[in-house]
C-alpha cells in the first residue's frame, strides 16, 4: 500500500517539473528519503529503545531518598520522585522509582504503581516491566541503581479534590492475580510501598448556591456556607458544608457536626473533611471545597416537626488534643463554645 502510494506520489511530482530536471530530481529523492529514515531512527527510534542509564546511589537527589525497603530480600527500594504540582482526573503523573538489586535475579518481575484514596481504593494504576521492558530484572546486576520512570494515569471518574497515596511494588506477571511479594523494612517487618502523595483537584471548584455563613476560623479556614435537606425528623438527611480557605492551614483538623433538639443531641459525628480524602493541610486559598455528610437521627420522644427548636452545632478541632479551633468572626452564625449554632431553615436556597 505505502509502496504504491510512494510511486504515485513520485510520478505526480515529476509532472510538476521540467523533463530536463528529472534526472537531478530522481537523485535528490534517492538521497532525501534514506536520509530522513536515518534521522528518524537516530532521533526518535533509538532513544525510545535505549535503556535508561545505570546510576549510583549518590546520584539520587537527597529529597527522593527514603528509608530502605526490601522485596524478597533481593531488591532494595531506595526511594522515589513524584513530579510536583497538582493534577486533574484523566491526567498522567510522572513518577521515578530507584531500585537496587542485592544479588543476581533469576526472575522477570513486573512493577505496579498505584494511586490510592484514603480508604486504600485504587484511583489509578500503571503496570509494566522496569523501564517499559528495556531493563528486565533478570538482567540487573548486584548493587547497581536503576532509575525507573512510570506515567500513571488518574482515573477519569475520580472524585476530586483528593490527596492520593502512591504505592509501588513488584509481582510475577504469570501470578498477577495471586499473592504479591511482601515489602519489608530494615528490621524485616512487613511495611507498605507508599513513596509519596499527590494532590488531585477538580477541573472546576464548586460554584453551587448555598446559604451563606462566612464564619472565619483561625488558621486560614472559612466556612462559607451550607445546604441541607434536613426538614423531617426520624429520617436520615444530607448536610453539605462549603469551605473556602483564606490561606494555607498548618494543621489537620477534624470536623464535628451535631444536631440538637432543644437540649438533647439527636444526631452527630466527627469526621475528617471529605471522608479523609482531603486533609486541611493541603487546602489553599481560592478553593471552594464541597464537603458532604449524611446525618442519621436518633429518635426520641417529643421530636415533633423540624422547626426552630432544632439547630446544628458545627466546628473544627485538633484530633490529638481535642482542642477546638478558635472562631475569629462568626459571620451570620451564633458562636457557642468555639462552635457555631445554625437554626435549620424551613426552606433552603438549594438542595445538596
Amino acid at each position: 500500500m505505502i509502496a504504491s502510494l510512494s510511486i504515485l506520489l513520485f510520478v505526480g511530482w515529476l509532472s510538476l517539473i521540467p523533463k530536463s530536471l528529472w534526472t537531478w530530481f530522481s537523485k535528490f529523492i534517492l538521497i532525501l528519503f534514506p536520509s530522513v529514515c536515518i534521522l528518524l531512527m537516530v532521533y526518535y527510534l533509538m532513544p525510545s529503545y535505549t535503556p535508561p542509564p545505570i546510576i549510583t546511589h549518590a546520584q539520587i537527589p537527597l529529597a527522593d531518598q527514603q528509608p530502605n525497603r526490601y522485596l524478597m530480600n533481593t531488591i532494595r527500594l531506595l526511594g522515589g520522585h513524584v513530579q510536583s504540582g497538582t493534577y486533574q482526573p484523566g491526567e498522567h503523573i510522572p513518577i521515578t522509582l530507584y531500585w537496587q538489586p542485592l544479588k543476581q535475579i533469576e526472575t522477570n518481575y513486573s512493577i505496579y504503581v498505584s494511586l490510592l484514596d484514603h480508604s486504600m481504593q485504587s484511583v489509578g494504576q500503571h503496570n509494566s516491566y522496569p523501564a517499559q521492558g528495556l531493563r528486565p530484572t533478570r538482567f540487573w546486576h548486584a548493587n547497581e541503581v536503576i532509575a525507573d520512570q512510570h506515567f500513571v494515569q488518574i482515573d477519569g471518574g475520580t472524585t476530586a479534590p483528593m490527596i492520593a497515596k502512591i504505592e509501588v511494588g513488584m509481582y510475577k506477571f504469570e501470578n498477577r492475580c495471586g499473592q504479591q511479594p511482601p515489602i519489608l523494612d530494615e528490621f524485616g517487618q512487613k511495611t507498605n510501598g507508599i513513596i509519596g502523595m499527590v494532590k488531585i483537584i477538580p477541573k472546576a471548584w464548586s460554584d453551587e448556591n448555598y446559604i451563606p455563613l462566612h464564619v472565619q476560623f483561625d488558621d486560614n479556614i472559612q466556612l462559607a456556607g451550607f445546604n441541607t435537606d434536613c426538614t423531617v425528623p426520624f429520617t436520615s438527611c444530607q448536610l453539605v458544608l462549603y469551605w473556602q480557605p483564606t490561606g494555607h492551614p498548618t494543621e489537620n483538623y477534624t470536623v464535628f457536626v451535631q444536631l440538637w433538639h432543644e437540649t438533647k443531641q439527636v444526631a452527630g459525628f466527627d469526621r475528617l473533611p471529605l471522608n479523609g480524602n482531603y486533609p486541611t493541610t493541603w487546602w489553599e486559598a481560592s478553593e471552594t471545597i464541597k464537603d458532604s455528610y449524611t446525618v442519621n437521627f436518633t429518635p426520641h420522644v417529643g421530636m415533633g416537626v423540624m422547626d426552630e427548636s432544632y439547630h446544628l452545632f458545627i466546628g473544627l478541632y485538633r484530633f490529638e488534643t481535642g482542642t477546638r479551633l478558635r472562631i475569629r468572626h462568626a459571620g451570620s452564625a451564633t458562636v457557642v463554645d468555639e462552635g457555631i449554632v445554625i437554626i435549620i431553615p424551613r426552606e433552603t436556597n438549594s438542595t445538596p
